[in-house]
Parts: structure tokens; sequence; C-alpha cells
């Protein structure tokens, strides 16, 4: 009996994850190995040293929109230009807009406007601009910010 080709498709498919898997079982195994090492030297000049309040390191990715501290300057900029409070999402418009960005689907434009409201936060901590308050409407609402 002859195999079909979408059998021998995903029989190849199967085949290429196989592979991928057990390298990165292998590479899993390499790094506890190493990670034990580790452990074990600190254990070695601190016995009592607390291992658990070691936390695993953020992996920073790579943003394809902006330069580090980029974005806080442009809302600064964008509220210094409208003059009046602005929700982050009509910030976020904004900025794409001034910028000519182009964002594909949702979960790009979540990611943008997490990176508004983030850049506002830390303008606000720095009392910068302040946060007004939310827009009533479903759930919690749009921040409104204002500039300084």
């Amino acid at each position: 009996m002859a195999i079909s080709p979408v059998i021998s498709g995903l029989v190849t498919k199967r085949s290429e994850l196989g592979r991928l898997l057990a390298e990165r079982q292998e590479e899993v195994q390499q790094l506890q190995a190493a990670v034990d090492s580790l452990d074990n030297a600190i254990k070695l000049f601190d016995p009592d040293f607390d291992l658990r309040r070691i936390k695993a390191k953020a992996r920073y990715t790579v943003n394809p929109w902006f330069e580090h501290g980029e974005i806080g300057r442009l809302v600064l900029e964008t509220l210094r230009k409208s003059g009046e409070p602005l929700s982050t999402r009509q910030l976020g418009e904004l900025i794409v807009a001034e910028r000519k960005l182009r964002i594909d689907g949702p979960k790009e434009w979540d990611w943008m406007l997490k990176m508004v409201h983030g850049a506002a936060q830390r303008l606000e901590r720095k009392k910068l601009i302040k946060l007004l308050g939310r827009v009533k409407c479903v759930g919690n609402g749009p921040m409104i910010w204002q500039i300084v």
C-alpha cells in the first residue's frame, strides 16, 4: 500500500521535530549541569546562601521600532504638542502615525501600548507627567496622562 503525500509530509515533519526535541533535551541537560556546578561553587564559598533567592535574568528583546529611551521622549513630545491630556491609546496612535510605523495585528498593537504605558509610568516617576485618572468605561478604562 502506498503512503499518501499528506502522511509522508507529516512523518517528515514529525522526524524533524523529534530531532529538535532531542537536541534541546541535550542542551537542557548541559545547562542543568552548568547551573549545578555554579550552585556547588556558591555553596563552597557560602554554605548558608539560599539559592532560591537567585532569579532568572529577564531576556531583553530588541525593539524594532525605537532606540533605547526613544519612546519616553516621544511620549513627552506628543503630550507637549497636544497641549491636552491624552490616553495611553491616543498617545500610541499619535506616535504610530508620526513615525509612520506599520503595526501588524493586535499582538503588536498590545506590545506598542505596553511600551507607551511603561514609558508614561517612568515619566510619571520622574515627575515629568502625571496620571489624571481613568476614562469611565468597561473594565478599568484607559489611563489619561498630562504633562506637568
